[in-house]
């Protein structure tokens, strides 16, 4: 998954005390700088052949496509479900371990790529004409656009402890006009996914249900 929830390991739970939990009143209440259209869950299709995630982060990973739905059923993966639950998942240190190769040198550029080629677009077609909107965040027109250059990576492997915390980013120091895009790269569903309310300080958490080659 590129973003999402995972098992919390050591340096997780040392980063919980970087979180400012904001009360629910205030969540309820504060305006999004986002045009509606972005204020709400949409579920894109892309190419997968012209956009060749799944293949990418397998080479990465250093296993066959097909192996990343069962990834706790491969050797190393086997290995690591006998350890301690909160070390993070050897293919997680794999994957960081991996920055500067040039698998991922190939995968940041396909990232790059897709930032221009689909994202943006999408963003500006979802909002259409923003013009009369008075917060300059809510205009996509003449608007640069940054993106996190290494997406946050998570591998979700079976267990029966809680998957992270509930919060929302701004917890984290995230700015407000922060759109997330969500990438599983296995087939996702109820226990195995990520659970989203509809907006913030709802509570109405759903499963987000997606399969390979669609994007949240």
């Amino acid at each position: 998954l590129l973003g999402g929830s995972s098992r919390l390991s050591s340096s997780k739970m040392q980063n919980l005390e970087k979180r400012e939990e904001i009360p629910l009143a205030l969540l309820v209440d504060t305006p999004s700088p986002l045009p509606i259209a972005l204020q709400e869950q949409q579920v894109y299709s892309y190419d997968t052949a012209r956009f060749p995630f799944r293949e990418l982060v397998a080479e990465i990973l250093g296993v066959m496509p097909e192996a990343l739905q069962n990834l706790h059923r491969e050797s190393v993966g086997d290995r690591h479900l006998s350890n301690d639950k909160f070390r993070p998942s050897l293919f997680c240190r794999r994957w960081h371990a991996a920055r500067g190769s040039e698998a991922y040198v190939r995968f940041a550029q396909l990232l790059d790529n897709f930032v221009k080629e689909f994202i943006v677009p999408t963003l500006k077609e979802e909002c259409g004409s923003q013009e009369h909107l008075g917060h300059p965040h809510a205009r996509m027109a003449g608007s640069k656009f940054a993106y996190q250059r290494h997406p946050t990576f998570r591998v979700q492997e079976p267990s029966d402890s809680p998957m992270g915390v509930l919060h929302c980013d701004a917890e984290y120091g995230h700015p407000p006009a922060e759109v997330n895009w969500w990438f599983p790269m296995t087939p996702v569903w109820e226990s195995n996914t990520l659970f989203i309310e509809s907006k913030p300080g709802r509570g109405d958490y759903t499963p987000a249900e997606l399969d390979c080659g669609q994007v949240l």
